[in-house]
């Protein structure tokens, strides 16, 4: 379902592109909140989620044609489907490394 902020950016004139990430045909990570700034803390995403790259018209011109290729939006949602090093997750729960664990190597 979209929503209308969604259908505002999908139609604007900086819309390059948008990769609709499918919950349930590709699975993909996400950082809630501030948890990025960690880089440890990661949820399987149980909704759609949409990546939009936005350009004035020298970007379009530079990047129009690599976003919209089907070999980037295959490296995209492999980069987003996969748990950095440092990272775990499993389905419907977060996880979390201790902090010190992971700076001492156990």
């Amino acid at each position: 379902d979209e929503t209308e902020e969604y259908g505002r950016l999908r139609s604007s004139e900086f819309c390059i592109e948008c990769v609709v990430l499918d919950q349930k045909r590709d699975r993909h990570y996400y950082a809630e909140g501030t948890d990025y700034r960690r880089q440890r803390n990661v949820r399987v995403a149980s909704f759609d989620t949409g990546v939009f790259f936005l350009g004035n018209e020298r970007a379009r011109e530079v990047w129009g044609d690599l976003v919209k290729s089907s070999e980037f939006e295959r490296e995209l949602k492999v980069a987003f489907a996969s748990v950095q090093e440092g990272e775990s997750a499993t389905d419907g729960l977060l996880l979390s490394c201790d902090d010190d664990d992971a700076n001492d190597g156990g």
